[in-house]
């Protein structure tokens, strides 16, 4: 039954004209390729993996492959557009996903990184 949930939040938020594919077995990672409007997401198991698909779709969905802003901008922008879908439907945002995202965003913030984006991930 969860699944079926899942499908259904995959289908409604992968943007028009991408396409979902699964990471292979076991593997952690994702990506979104813009060039083959893919993204590549692990099976989705629970708030984290739901987490990882929103956070590649908010890439896709702000348009960061042509709007060129640092990386640590465009992570943090992804993460919290995943949040918010998070809180959408009712998904607990949990201390210990909050601090993986921020250790996240932190391995990209560099000096002209914008201090909103540094106070979030409290550096």
């Amino acid at each position: 039954m969860q699944s079926l949930l899942y499908d259904e939040i995959i289908k409604r938020h992968t943007p028009r004209g991408w396409t979902v594919c699964l990471s292979p077995e076991g593997a952690k990672w994702a990506w979104c390729f813009v060039d083959s409007r893919k993204i590549m997401v692990p099976r989705i198991t629970g708030a984290s993996t739901l987490y990882v698909f929103f956070h590649e779709v908010g890439h896709a969905v702000l348009d960061h492959e042509h709007r060129k802003q640092l990386r640590s901008v465009e992570e943090y922008e992804a993460t919290q557009y995943a949040f918010g879908l998070l809180r959408v439907y009712g998904v607990v945002v949990s201390r210990g996903l909050v601090q993986e995202a921020k250790a996240y965003v932190k391995t990209y913030i560099g000096p002209r990184t914008p201090d909103y984006v540094k106070r979030w991930a409290k550096v």
